[in-house]
C-alpha cells in the first residue's frame, strides 16, 4: 500500500510560526497527555536510518563540513530495543585534534540486560561489554536515547538520559495556539532547571509534534545537577560552553499503516563559549523502510546479528570479578577446563607433599633428639 506523504514547506518552517491566540480549548496538563498519547503510536516499529552532521566553527574557520555520517537499523517492540550503526565521523581528540575513523557497532536489549558489540569490518577483532543481570535504572533509560529517534521517542540530546516528555512534566507550562500555512498547531512552551523547551503539537495528526526547540544558558542542566556552564569543549582547548541552542522540523511526514511518522527532519544546534565563538551542527535524518507492524515472532530480532565465535570473552559491566563468554549466541559464565585440571593437579600435589613433609618433619625430630642426647652425653663427660 502506498504511502501518504505530508510536506512541509520548508521557507515557512525558517520563518517560524506567527502567534494566533492563547487557547482556552486546552489546558498545559491536556496538551502533555495528548504529546505522551501520540508517542504511543511508536512502541513497536522497524526501520533505517541515515544521520548526516555538518559542522561550522568560528574559531576552526570551518563552514558546513560534513563532520558525521551514520547508517543505523532499528528494532523496538516494548522495552527490547536494537541498533546496529556503522558510523564514520571526524572528532577531536584531548588534545584538540581532529581524528577520523570509523566504527561498527550493535547494541541490544534483549529484554533483560543488555550486550554491546563493536567489531571491525574484517570481522577478526570482536568486543562485547554486557550487563548480564537486571538493567540499573541509569542504563535502562539509555535504551532509545537516539538523537534519530526524536519525533519516535521524544529524544532531545544535551538532557542526560531525561525524554522531552518527561521534562515537560517537570517544568512550568504554557500553551498557545500558532498559524502556519493553514495549519492550526498548539505550541507548549515549557520552562525549568533543563531550560526552555517548546513543542508544536497538530491536532490533526494526533497531536504528533512538527517542531520541537530548546535553549539553555549557563545554570540550566545538561544532566542532573550539572548546568551545561561546567561543559568543556576539547577542540576549543577545554572552553566552556556558555549558551545551547537547538530547533528540529520535520521535513517529511508520511502515513504508515494508518499512523503519521515523520521520515525526515532537519536539526540545527549552536553551542556558544564563553569566549564569543560557537560551534553550528547541522543535523539531516531521514528514515525508510518504516514498519509499525512488524512480526517479532516469526524472527527474532533482538539477537546478534552478526556470527560471533563460541568462546568469545565477554566483559560484564555488572559482575566484573566473573569472567563471561559467547555460547551459541547467548553469555554464559566461563568453564576454563585447563584451570580446573590445574586445580586437580594442585590439590594431588599438596597431598603428595603432605606426605613428603610429614617424612622430612619426623626426620628432623629425630635428627634433634639425637643432638640433644650427644650434647647432654658430652656435658655429662665433661662433669666428670
Amino acid at each position: 500500500m502506498s504511502n501518504t506523504m505530508y510536506w512541509l514547506v520548508a521557507p515557512i518552517l525558517a520563518i517560524g510560526f506567527v502567534p494566533h491566540s492563547t487557547s482556552a480549548e486546552l489546558t498545559p496538563a491536556e496538551g502533555v497527555a495528548h504529546y505522551e498519547q501520540s508517542l504511543q503510536q511508536y512502541r513497536r516499529f522497524t526501520a533505517n536510518a541515515v544521520m548526516k552532521c555538518y559542522r561550522s566553527s568560528t574559531k576552526l574557520n570551518r563552514k558546513d563540513a560534513l563532520l558525521q555520517e551514520d547508517r543505523v537499523q532499528l528494532a523496538r517492540d516494548g522495552d527490547r530495543w536494537k541498533y546496529r550503526r556503522e558510523s564514520w565521523m571526524m572528532t577531536a581528540n584531548r588534545e584538540g585534534k581532529l581524528v577520523d575513523f570509523r566504527t561498527h557497532s550493535e547494541v541490544v536489549y534483549p529484554g533483560k540486560g543488555r550486550f554491546q558489540i563493536g567489531f571491525e569490518p574484517s570481522g577478526t577483532d570482536i568486543r562485547i561489554m554486557a550487563y548480564v543481570d537486571e538493567l540499573p535504572e541509569a542504563i535502562r533509560r539509555e535504551a532509545g536515547a537516539e538523537r534519530i529517534l526524536l519525533f519516535l521517542t521524544g529524544h532531545l540530546s544535551s538532557n542526560g538520559s531525561r525524554r522531552l516528555l518527561e521534562i515537560l512534566k517537570e517544568s512550568t507550562l504554557e500553551l498557545r495556539e500558532v498559524k502556519a500555512s493553514g495549519m492550526s498547531l498548539k505550541v507548549l512552551e515549557a520552562k525549568g532547571l533543563w531550560g526552555r523547551h517548546a513543542v508544536w503539537l497538530d491536532p490533526s495528526l494526533g497531536f504528533m509534534p512538527r517542531r520541537v526547540s530548546q535553549s539553555k544558558e549557563q545554570s540550566d542542566w545538561f544532566n542532573v545537577d550539572q548546568p551545561i556552564g561546567s561543559m568543556k569543549i576539547y577542540e576549543y582547548e577545554g572552553a566552556k560552553l556558555n549558551t545551547l541552542e537547538q530547533v528540529a522540523e520535520a521535513t517529511k511526514i508520511e502515513q504508515i499503516a494508518g499512523r503519521p511518522v515523520v521520515t525526515a527532519f532537519k536539526l540545527e544546534e549552536k553551542l556558544g563559549m564563553v569566549d564569543g565563538n560557537t560551534i553550528t551542527r547541522r543535523f539531516v535524518v531521514e528514515l525508510s523502510d518504516v514498519n509499525l507492524d512488524p512480526d517479532f515472532v516469526t524472527k527474532d530480532h533482538f539477537v546478534a546479528s552478526k556470527a560471533i565465535p563460541n568462546g568469545t570473552q565477554v566483559t560484564s559491566a555488572d559482575q566484573p570479578n566473573i569472567v563471561f563468554e559467547w555460547q551459541d549466541g547467548k553469555i554464559v559464565k566461563s568453564i576454563n577446563q585447563d584451570s580446573v585440571e590445574n586445580l586437580d593437579r594442585l590439590r594431588f600435589n599438596r597431598a603428595r607433599w603432605w606426605n613428603r613433609g610429614k617424612w622430612v618433619v619426623g626426620g628432623l625430630i629425630i635428627v634433634a633428639i639425637i643432638g640433644l642426647f650427644g650434647l647432654y652425653m658430652k656435658r655429662r663427660g665433661g662433669a666428670r
